[in-house]
């Protein structure tokens, strides 16, 4: 009687096996339970509320003005300071975050990444008095999802709002190509392609 040998696998295709056992019942894109997987939040069925964090008075009323005449927007604070800023964001959770590029201390850019800690951060568009490339890709690149001038605030705020909300980007048309680009660029050099 002959006794069969047993064939030795290779240490790599054990490795392979035991990847697929681990991730049965997972998501490709984030390997965790499909059970435990975040879902998307949807926008609120009420008015989206508004924080308005601006450094110089004009364009905080003047924003602050624009946006109470929509039936669907509503302000819930209204601050000068990067520090009532993070309180007020704390305690109203607003869906969209107002944010002046000159604000004084710890600046916009500074401020950005810490307003976007938590479990629901809101989404933020930065307000600039003269929005340029670079500035759009830094506010991306912290975590903001738009820039728009001072100049348009009557005429496109309500509707930047609404978009920001919804959570579209919301960046002029020779902003949106450039900083896609890089972006797509920083995300292929942070995964080792070049």
């Amino acid at each position: 009687m002959r006794r069969r040998q047993k064939t030795r696998k290779s240490p790599q295709k054990t490795q392979k096996t035991r990847k697929t056992r681990k991730t049965r019942g997972m998501t490709r894109q984030s390997r965790r339970p499909r059970s435990r997987r975040r879902k998307r939040q949807p926008v609120a069925k009420g008015p989206i509320t508004v924080v308005v964090v601006a450094a110089r008075g004009g364009w905080g009323e003047l924003a602050r003005r624009c946006l109470e005449l929509e039936q669907d927007l509503r302000v819930v604070a209204a601050v000068t300071e990067a520090e009532r800023a993070l309180a007020a964001v704390r305690a109203h959770r607003p869906i969209v975050v107002l944010l002046d590029e000159d604000l004084p201390r710890l600046g916009a850019l500074g401020l950005l990444p810490k307003l976007r800690r938590g479990r629901r951060p809101p989404r933020v568009l930065a307000i600039a008095r003269e929005p340029d490339d670079d500035l759009a890709l830094e506010v991306a690149k912290r975590g903001g999802q738009g820039l728009i001038s001072e100049e348009t605030l009557e005429t496109l705020l309500a509707k930047a709002v609404r978009r920001v909300a919804a959570g579209e980007a919301w960046l002029s048309r020779t902003q949106e190509p450039r900083v896609l680009e890089a972006l797509w660029q920083l995300a292929g050099s942070g995964n080792g392609k070049h």
